[in-house]
């Protein structure tokens, strides 16, 4: 019996079922993992200072909110989305640690949320942009937005 020496046999690792294994371990995981939609970012609110007035201790926060009709109430008054900007600069100009706080409707859509913080960002760029313009990304101004829980905003949220 003559063994032939020239014909080589690659070592192959079958791989055809690698495919189902994936996608049967990326199913399970969504279907048991579980995502709390509750959850907003973690805001505490600062503590009230002495040289603060009347008006920034009853409003500690600059409050924007998004009602379920689409309309935009601002520290529990009616607003339009172009007052946005020259209402919180007038208030972080006289309190510049003053957090704002973005509240929407949880029945409103995400393109009205989208354009009152494009609103907030406008305002720091007007009011920090000269300010911030040669210093490095660390040492940057900021306004402090929060956008709250839906347990959160009941707290914050004007009468």
């Amino acid at each position: 019996m003559k063994f032939l020496r020239n014909t080589k046999r690659n070592p192959d690792v079958p791989t055809a079922s690698m495919a189902d294994v994936a996608f049967l371990l990326i199913t399970f995981f969504m279907l048991t993992t579980a995502i709390s939609m509750t959850r907003g970012i973690f805001y505490k609110v600062p503590e009230i200072q002495q040289s603060q007035t009347e008006q920034d201790k009853k409003n500690p926060a600059i409050y924007l909110y998004v009602d379920p009709t689409g309309s935009l109430v601002i520290d529990g008054k009616p607003s339009r989305i172009q007052d946005v900007v020259l209402y919180c600069k007038e208030k972080l100009n006289v309190n510049q640690n003053k957090p704002v706080i973005v509240d929407c409707n949880e029945n409103q859509n995400y393109q009205k949320m989208m354009e009152l913080l494009d609103q907030v960002k406008l305002t720091e760029e007007q009011l920090w942009g000269d300010f911030n313009k040669d210093k490095p990304e660390s040492q940057k101004k900021r306004i402090k937005i929060t956008i709250p829980t839906s347990e959160e905003a009941r707290l914050y949220r004007p009468q």
